[in-house]
C-alpha cells in the first residue's frame, strides 16, 4: 500500500491510498503537490479546533498531468479529545461573474442556461462562471457564449472582486456545501452602462437561440432573479451586490461601453 506522510499542524502525518485502489506512490506525489491540496494544509495549520491524525485517499481524477477532483477521508481528534471522521470532495476554485447591465437606472443582468447532470437538469440558470487565464482573461464556455452574443471579452483589470471587498483574505468565495467540499466561487461584478437601442437589440438576439445550443444566455431584470434561479452561488452574488450597492462607496462606478453585438 502506498503511503506518504504530510506535515500538518507542525506534525508528520500519514497519507495512504484506500486498499481497494491500486495507484502508485507517483498519484500520492502529485495529490500533496496540487495547489488545491497545499491549499487546505494552510489552512488547516492556521486553526487549531481539530487535529489531523490521518489521511486516506479514496479517488482522484486527473485532466491529463493535473489533478482534477480529490475524495479522501480525514481522521482527526477535536478539542473534546474525541476522534471524528470527516470524507472531503476537493475541487477548488471557481471564478464568477455576475454581469450588470445598466439602463436609465434600470439594472439587468445575464445568466447562462445549460445543462447540469449532477441535478438533471437541461436548462439551468446561473451566472456566468469559468476561470482566469495566465493572461487575466475570463475564459470557459460560458465567457466564450459571451463574446459570441456581445462581444464582450472580460479581462481581470475589468472585474471588481466583491469577495475581497466583503472578506479581505478570511474567505476566498462562497461555499456551496462546506460539510462536504472545499469548492468556492470567487464573486466578482462587471457593471456596464448600456443605452436603451442596446437593450432592445440584445434582448431580441438573445430571444433566438439555437434549439441545438448547449449553452446559451438569457437576460433577466437583477430584481427578478431570485424567483428565476435556485443556484445558491447565482443568489448569493445578487445579494452581496445589492448590499455592496445599498451601502454607497464601496463598488466603483459603472463602466460605459458599447456593445459590439455580433452581426
Amino acid at each position: 500500500m502506498a503511503e506518504r506522510t504530510v506535515t500538518l499542524q507542525g506534525k508528520q502525518v500519514p497519507f495512504t491510498i484506500a486498499a481497494t485502489y491500486k495507484w502508485s506512490d507517483d498519484t500520492l506525489i502529485k495529490v500533496v503537490n496540487c495547489k488545491m491540496f497545499m491549499d487546505w494544509v494552510a489552512k488547516t495549520d492556521a486553526q487549531d479546533q481539530f487535529a489531523v491524525k490521518a489521511l486516506e485517499l479514496q479517488h482522484v481524477d486527473f485532466f491529463g498531468p493535473r489533478v482534477g477532483f480529490l475524495k479522501f477521508k480525514v481522521m482527526m481528534v477535536g478539542k473534546d479529545e474525541k476522534e471524528y471522521q470527516s470524507v472531503i470532495f476537493m475541487r477548488g476554485r471557481t471564478v464568477g461573474v455576475l454581469i450588470i447591465l445598466e439602463c436609465q437606472g434600470q439594472l439587468y443582468t445575464l445568466l447562462t442556461i445549460q445543462p447540469r447532470l449532477a441535478v438533471a437538469q437541461g436548462n439551468f440558470p446561473e451566472m456566468l462562471l469559468g476561470m482566469l487565464d495566465e493572461q487575466g482573461t475570463f475564459i470557459g464556455p460560458a465567457a466564450q457564449e459571451l463574446k459570441e452574443e456581445t462581444g464582450i471579452t472580460l479581462k481581470v483589470v475589468d472585474l471588481t472582486n466583491i469577495t475581497t471587498l466583503i472578506h479581505g483574505d478570511r474567505f476566498p468565495g462562497v461555499y456551496n456545501s462546506p460539510g462536504l467540499s472545499d469548492e468556492h466561487v470567487t464573486v466578482n461584478s462587471y457593471h456596464v452602462l448600456i443605452t436603451p437601442d442596446e437593450l432592445d437589440d440584445l434582448r431580441e438576439r438573445l430571444s433566438e437561440r439555437d434549439e441545438n445550443d448547449l449553452i446559451a444566455l438569457k437576460l433577466i431584470p437583477l430584481q427578478e432573479v431570485w424567483q428565476f434561479t435556485p443556484d445558491s452561488k447565482t443568489l448569493s452574488a445578487v445579494m452581496l451586490f445589492q448590499e455592496l450597492q445599498s451601502e454607497g462607496g464601496r463598488l466603483p462606478a459603472p463602466q460605459s461601453i458599447a456593445l459590439n453585438l455580433p452581426a
